[in-house]
């Protein structure tokens, strides 16, 4: 674990600078002295996206907490302090492979790998509903005035409930029991399959009902809305907000295209899918670019400052603990 506290320290200086370096060589990164301008201009609203930024992260730790409670039992603030330097592993690892930490931090504790890879992928398929969910919102209150409030609210919230049906109901079963059959047609498959289907399952249906599932969708949609929140204070500190719809817009944008970058913390297409959608709102495409990164930036800063910090202090007892416990 020590080795590891100056490779980490290194790989978050590496991301920063290249942060830095991608736009440069594609010419395309705002004058510093807009930068300085824009963060001064808007103060009070980086802070209160900051504030936001926690917040989302807290409930991120909370809803892990809950997911894992049958497994490993966590305090509130040991799920949060463990999850800030986990999710800092993961947010400067290319391909979303530091999402892998947390699948070695919960065996490392007794825990199943395939319960945690479980409860990774049932934590993605909520992200994507609630962002789906957001997304049809923001197309239908801001591509389509043609169309009553009643009436768009009546479709979305038609829409978000057929979308919960399908994956948290009996289709969801229905595939499992379609695997698990299709694995255990032979012995290799079963041998290789068969238990990490069935582990899959029981993390993502048989371990939550429908109840508790619905609370973590709950939490998912919380912890989108403080990001989207964020987002407009710091666009509405600087007069760049012209449309309610532009902060959960560019929420959307800017992650559905972080779930496809090969990318460490998304560098390059948080800025293009984010200044896209800015631009479509009426923000000038110098300072589309210039706010999606000094987002990124102080995204990362608290992400790499909160996460060093955790892994030093905490991560560090744990894993003496575990030591000791042997």
């Amino acid at each position: 674990m020590r080795i590891l506290k100056p490779k980490l320290l290194l790989s978050s200086l590496v991301i920063i600078l290249l942060l830095f370096t991608s736009f440069s060589l594609s010419g395309k990164f705002p004058d510093l002295n807009d930068l300085r301008s824009i963060l001064k201009d808007g103060k009070y609203g980086w802070i209160f996206y900051s504030f936001s930024f926690f917040c989302a992260n807290f409930i991120r730790s909370l809803r892990w907490r809950y997911l894992l409670r049958k497994h490993v039992r966590l305090t509130i603030f040991q799920a949060w302090s463990n999850f800030q330097w986990l999710f800092m592993i993961k947010s400067i690892s290319p391909f979303m492979t530091g999402e892998l930490a947390r699948v070695l931090w919960l065996k490392s504790k007794g825990g199943s790998g395939t319960f945690g890879v479980g409860v990774f992928l049932f934590e993605k398929i909520t992200d994507v509903i609630v962002l789906f969910f957001i997304s049809i919102v923001v197309v239908f209150y801001s591509f389509n005035d043609t169309v009553t409030m009643t009436e768009k609210s009546v479709i979305g919230g038609m829409i978000f409930s057929v979308l919960v049906a399908i994956i948290f109901a009996d289709k969801l079963e229905v595939v499992f029991r379609f695997f698990i059959r299709l694995s255990s047609m032979n012995d290799v498959s079963n041998k290789i399959f068969h238990k990490r289907i069935v582990s899959l399952q029981n993390a993502l249906l048989s371990n939550l009902s429908p109840m508790q599932r619905t609370r973590v969708i709950f939490m998912t949609l919380v912890i989108w809305l403080c990001l989207a929140l964020g987002m407009s204070g710091a666009m509405y500190s600087l007069g760049e907000l012209f449309h309610w719809t532009q902060g959960p817009g560019l929420v959307v944008s800017a992650n559905f295209a972080g779930f496809i970058s090969p990318l460490p913390a998304n560098i390059g297409t948080y800025q293009f899918a984010g200044s896209s959608i800015l631009v479509h709102y009426g923000v000038n495409v110098k300072e589309a670019i210039s706010l999606t990164v000094i987002l990124q930036m102080l995204m990362l800063f608290q992400v790499i400052a909160i996460g060093l910090i955790t892994f030093w202090l905490f991560g560090t007892i744990e894993e003496k603990e575990h030591g000791n416990g042997k």
